[in-house]
């Protein structure tokens, strides 16, 4: 089973930032009669920032949740796949073994070889269904969670005034050079992770108050 890795969540959120920030250059090229009226003084006025993702991913605790649980579900997958391979082994095993001690006529030996067989197909079916659960899983989570930054983000952007929230990270770098001055990724991990408790202990209270119900 091929190793599924957390990596895809940061390509999705430098996407989306990418994604984002052609949104902006293509409403700035639409309304460029407009835009040209301006004077240099205004275009001055932009204000820009821009946010590590390398750093959001170590420090977030719901992308670290997410890591977590989609590495812990990997691990079952895999060792489910392990144990009926194991068991699939031996089985084959044991058939030569009898065959070749003539403990089995040709007919019992096609009918526990075709046993066999449907078992391999069968473990090989559940490998990739296994395999599809954990890619849709990871899809989803994904969403979930570019989702989410990028709507902090966005409001965090309004709030200080932000023209402008631009991203990189350690493997595709899409800003040539910006002064550590607009480097505003700490305070956007603040506050990712304050929605994340917020949103983590609205949770447990509902479970809570539904266990009380129950009983």
């Amino acid at each position: 089973m091929k190793k599924l890795t957390i990596l895809i969540l940061a390509a999705a959120m430098f996407a989306g930032c990418v994604q984002e920030q052609k949104k902006e250059t293509g409403k700035t090229e639409a309304e460029a009669p407009a835009k040209k009226q301006k004077d240099v003084d205004a275009q001055k006025q932009l204000k820009i920032a821009w946010v590590q993702l390398d750093s959001v991913q170590a420090n977030y605790e719901y992308y670290k949740q997410v890591q977590d649980e989609l590495e812990k579900k990997q691990a079952n997958a895999e060792a489910t796949i392990t144990q009926k391979g194991k068991s699939f082994a031996a089985q084959y095993q044991s058939l030569q073994k009898r065959a070749q001690a003539g403990e089995l006529n040709q007919e019992q030996y096609e009918k526990e070889a075709l046993r066999l067989q449907q078992a391999q197909s069968n473990l090989e079916n559940l490998q990739a269904k296994l395999s599809m659960q954990l890619q849709e899983d990871a899809m989803t989570r994904q969403k979930a969670l570019v989702d989410t930054v990028r709507a902090q983000v966005k409001k965090y952007a309004k709030e200080k005034g932000y023209d402008f929230v631009l991203c990189q990270n350690s493997d595709i770098n899409n800003i040539l050079y910006a002064a550590d001055v607009y480097d505003v990724t700490e305070e956007i991990i603040a506050i990712l992770n304050k929605h994340y408790k917020a949103d983590s202990k609205k949770a447990d209270n509902s479970e809570e108050k539904k266990d009380k119900e129950s009983k």
